[in-house]
């Protein structure tokens, strides 16, 4: 399987192409964002983001290819009280009311867990500097004493 180059984008509008509309999960569309402007900013000629999608399922096509293996399915069994599923049920029906496609409880669940780990990925890299701040500091200080003349 031939992987697109950039100048191959014409040729990717040229060909007999099939729309496949879905949803992503906001917190990992602004991380494909993210990821594409880095990545743009290392590398010309720049990439569109259809062909970076394209490329992305070609290659994973290759790669499972001569495999019987499927990527594992990670189950989670959640309970919810009633009050927070009332809730969760409300938002739904006033999401859906104001969207075109469906959205579903498993898509919104998903964009809650990711969300979350977004934003406890930043507390985590906070405390982590804050830390190796703290020991550098405290390194420099047993450093001062012990190059103190007294």
């Amino acid at each position: 399987m031939q992987v697109l180059k950039v100048e191959d984008e014409k040729k990717l509008n040229d060909l007999n192409t099939v729309n496949y509309t879905f949803t992503l999960p906001s917190i990992l569309y602004k991380r494909l964002e993210n990821h594409l402007q880095e990545l743009n900013r290392l590398q010309n000629p720049q990439k569109k983001k259809q062909t970076w999608l394209v490329n992305a399922i070609q290659e994973k096509i290759a790669r499972d290819e001569h495999s019987d293996m499927i990527s594992k399915a990670n189950h989670l069994n959640l309970r919810l009280d009633e009050n927070t599923l009332q809730k969760l049920e409300e938002r739904m029906s006033k999401i859906n009311r104001q969207k075109k496609l469906k959205y579903t409880k498993k898509q919104w669940i998903l964009d809650a867990i990711e969300e979350k780990m977004e934003v406890e990925k930043e507390l985590i890299q906070n405390k982590l500097l804050e830390h190796t701040l703290s020991k550098k500091m405290q390194y420099e200080l047993e450093l001062v004493v012990v190059d103190s003349p007294n």
